[in-house]
């Protein structure tokens, strides 16, 4: 599964194309594209939060099986 900063960055290189291209359709659907990115990303990060209220995974200063589900 993706981190929190892996979506963010893929958020910013839709920003950094869609900056870069002329105004229409193509730079609507990256603009588009980057809000999901971003979306992802805070959803990511309300789930990570979620696991650790409930005590499923290690904070980010421990090491266990579920340290996959940090950032």
């Amino acid at each position: 599964m993706k981190t929190v900063a892996e979506y963010t960055k893929h958020a910013a290189d839709c920003r950094t194309l869609a900056k870069n291209m002329p105004h229409g359709d193509a730079r609507e659907q990256l603009l588009e594209m980057a809000k999901t990115w971003e979306v992802l990303a805070r959803e990511r990060e309300r789930t990570l939060k979620a696991v650790q209220t409930v005590g499923l995974a290690p904070g980010p200063s421990q090491k266990g099986p579920s340290s996959s589900l940090q950032e």
